[in-house]
């Protein structure tokens, strides 16, 4: 009996070990990230075993990355708040306690910007995809929007090939733009969305 309350007993006493050197690295990081404290935005890029998350966010035009825990009701591909350090950027903390962020509130707050349109494919007599690329911090973005020809930004079906088209972007994820979500055929999308965020 007394051997089996020293195994247990020692097991006991590392786990509690354990605990407390994670408790006070998380308390050090804490104290960090008050002393130099930024705020961004993060979009998670991962989840995996007991509700590890990855996540990355831009700071002075570069994507940094993190990791954390406790993402049981977060899901890759949204945006949260994330607190780090600016003098070490391996220091940050995504906060998911809170609801995640609207993207197209990160749209709508984000600058204008020109696009071309590269090319255009024909689905159908009332609507056309146009395929958009344009460029923001050095890295360049390709999407494709499906507009009906009545309502073409760009003016007449000849006036688009090539032309330059105005889009609103996120300054934090520029890969976020509101031609992309007004697509005709993605409107379940923003259903899904604008309930979500009812």
């Amino acid at each position: 009996m007394k051997e089996l309350f020293k195994k247990n007993s020692i097991k006991v006493l590392l786990f509690l070990l354990v605990c407390c050197v994670l408790y006070c690295n998380d308390e050090r990081k804490r104290e960090k990230i008050n002393a130099n404290e930024e705020i961004s935005i993060a979009k998670i890029i991962s989840k995996g075993r007991r509700n590890r998350i990855g996540y990355k966010f831009q700071y002075n035009g570069n994507w940094v990355t993190g990791s954390g825990s406790g993402g049981f009701n977060s899901e890759v591909g949204e945006y949260y708040r994330v607190n780090f350090d600016k003098t070490n950027l391996k220091n940050s903390e995504i906060i998911i306690r809170e609801k995640s962020i609207n993207p197209m509130i990160l749209i709508n707050n984000g600058p204008e910007i020109n696009g071309i349109v590269e090319k255009i494919g024909y689905p159908s007599k009332k609507y056309l995809d146009l395929y958009i690329s344009y460029e923001y911090n050095k890295e360049k973005y390709e999407f494709r929007t499906r507009k009906h020809i009545d309502s073409l930004s760009c003016g007449t079906v000849s006036d688009c090939e090539n032309a330059t088209i105005k889009i609103r972007i996120s300054d934090y994820f520029p890969e976020l733009n509101n031609l992309y979500y007004e697509s005709y055929d993605r409107s379940k999308l923003r259903r899904e969305i604008k309930r979500k965020f009812e």
